[in-house]
């Protein structure tokens, strides 16, 4: 349930400039249908936060990898694991959708 998936370099390398160029047109606003940026900017807050639940999670594990003189605790990865590839994930998105659909002129 918590198999990780390799992306390709250039997939990311892809999916970066892809995001990257979105975000230049959102400030640019040509078809005049973008959001706030201030409310833009909060929403891609949450999306980065993303990155600090990703990494804190491996800090925790190697954390307690060595509280625990080099045993793995198969148990503890796998909520690890649960918590940052989905509830994490599913948490976010469901407070992205909530305040898009709170804000919609």
């Amino acid at each position: 349930m918590t198999k990780k998936i390799e992306i390709k370099t250039k997939l990311k390398i892809g999916i970066t400039i892809t995001l990257f160029i979105i975000a230049i047109l959102h400030f640019l606003d040509p078809f005049g249908f973008a959001i706030e940026n201030k409310l833009f900017l909060i929403l891609f807050g949450f999306s980065l936060s993303l990155f600090v639940f990703h990494y804190g999670s491996r800090i925790a594990i190697a954390f307690s990898t060595t509280i625990n003189k080099g045993q793995n605790d198969e148990l503890l990865y796998n909520w690890y694991n649960i918590l940052i590839f989905y509830v994490v994930y599913i948490m976010i998105s469901v407070f992205q959708v909530a305040t898009l659909i709170k804000n919609w002129s």
